[in-house]
């Protein structure tokens, strides 16, 4: 029976179950959250696991496809190391316009990789000593679209594609595959444009000899006075063959 007398004893009584019933849940609640913590780190360190096989997985991919540019760049003498010399040129071009660690890697495989659509053009097509018929070099014009086809499906290359499609787009909208005008093009895809047409008139090609640095160089202004090139690009790329010294000052 309830009195006046026991009601501290009661609540005394009750306080302390109270208190065990807390300390229960609080025991079981660490528990839980042990097991909780030990099975989120498991899962956490599976995910990582499978990431880094993705990752590694998509590198491979990755560098099976820049030796496959590699290997088609190779196949023809007067093109071989013209790829590498590309990505160089347009690394260098890019840091000296301050782009970012993302930018620069892009830009670097975006390069590397550039003319891969090549790999869908006749060869005797590509090394034809002559001059091209229209059916030739609209077979010519295919390969950025082959290129961009061909990596497209790869994860780790997608940020790269619209450099391999658009790096013969010209400002004026004279370019191909798409006519691109101005800032329609991607910086990038104009920093490959411009190194890629330096380096191919600087070198030995089927259809003629290589040209000096001055003469390709005259040839780029004409190309970006005829609104074809980016010009404040061009004015960088020549204050960096300069830096190299590629390009000497007239005295």
């Amino acid at each position: 029976m309830v009195t006046i007398d026991n009601i501290p004893d009661i609540l005394g009584i009750a306080i302390l179950g109270i208190c065990f019933f807390l300390l229960i849940i609080s025991v079981f609640s660490w528990v839980t959250n042990y097991h909780l913590i030990r099975n989120t780190r498991e899962l956490e360190e599976r995910f990582e696991l499978v990431q880094h096989e993705y990752e590694t997985a998509m590198e491979n991919i990755e560098d099976v496809v820049i030796s496959l540019a590699r290997t088609i760049d190779a196949k023809d003498r007067y093109t071989e190391g013209h790829t590498e010399r590309v990505s160089q040129y347009a690394t260098f071009l890019g840091e000296r316009l301050g782009m970012n660690d993302q930018q620069l890697r892009n830009l670097r495989i975006g390069a590397l990789i550039h003319d891969i659509g090549k790999i869908g053009i006749d060869q005797n097509v590509l090394n034809k000593p002559g001059k091209l018929t229209p059916e030739e070099r609209q077979q010519i014009e295919t390969h950025p679209v082959l290129g961009e086809q061909i990596c497209s499906p790869l994860k780790s290359l997608q940020d790269i594609t619209f450099i391999i499609r658009n790096h013969h787009e010209r400002l004026d909208g004279s370019g191909y595959p798409d006519g691109l005008k101005g800032d329609e093009i991607p910086l990038e895809a104009r920093i490959v444009s411009i190194v890629d047409v330096f380096d191919a008139l600087t070198t030995d090609r089927s259809y003629r000899q290589a040209m000096s640095i001055d003469k390709a160089l005259a040839i780029i202004k004409q190309e970006t006075n005829e609104g074809k090139l980016d010009a404040s690009l061009v004015r960088e790329f020549e204050d960096m063959l300069h830096d190299m010294f590629l390009l000497v000052e007239e005295a």
